[in-house]
C-alpha cells in the first residue's frame, strides 16, 4: 500500500506541477476545459492515476469485486495526491510569510 501511495503521488505531482508537463498543461487550458482539469487538477488526475496502477497490478486486492479494487484506488490516489498536495502548498505559504 505504501508503494501505491508514493507512486501515485510522485505520477501525480509529475504530471500536475512538473516543468516536463508544462507545455502539454498550457496547451490542453486553451482548447478543452476537460482534458485540463484531467491533467491540471490534483484530485482528478489522481484518480485516473490509481485507477490505472490499479490496472496494472499495483494495488492489493482488498474485495472480490475488481471495479471496487480499482474505484478504491482511484479514490486513494486522489485523496492522498489532494491531501500531500495541500500540505506541500500550506507548507511553503507558512516560510514565504517569515
Amino acid at each position: 500500500m505504501l508503494a501505491f501511495v508514493l507512486i501515485s503521488f510522485g505520477l501525480v505531482a509529475i504530471f500536475t506541477k512538473s516543468s516536463l508537463f508544462e507545455p502539454l498543461r498550457a496547451f490542453v487550458e486553451h482548447r478543452s476545459h476537460w482534458w485540463w482539469h484531467l491533467i491540471g487538477c490534483t484530485m482528478c488526475n489522481g484518480f485516473w492515476v490509481g485507477v490505472a496502477l490499479a490496472l496494472v497490478g499495483l494495488w492489493p486486492h482488498v474485495s472480490s469485486v475488481r471495479v471496487l479494487d480499482v474505484l478504491a484506488a482511484g479514490w486513494t490516489s486522489a485523496g492522498v495526491s489532494w491531501a500531500l498536495h495541500r500540505s506541500e502548498e500550506h507548507t511553503s505559504e507558512l516560510q514565504s510569510r517569515q
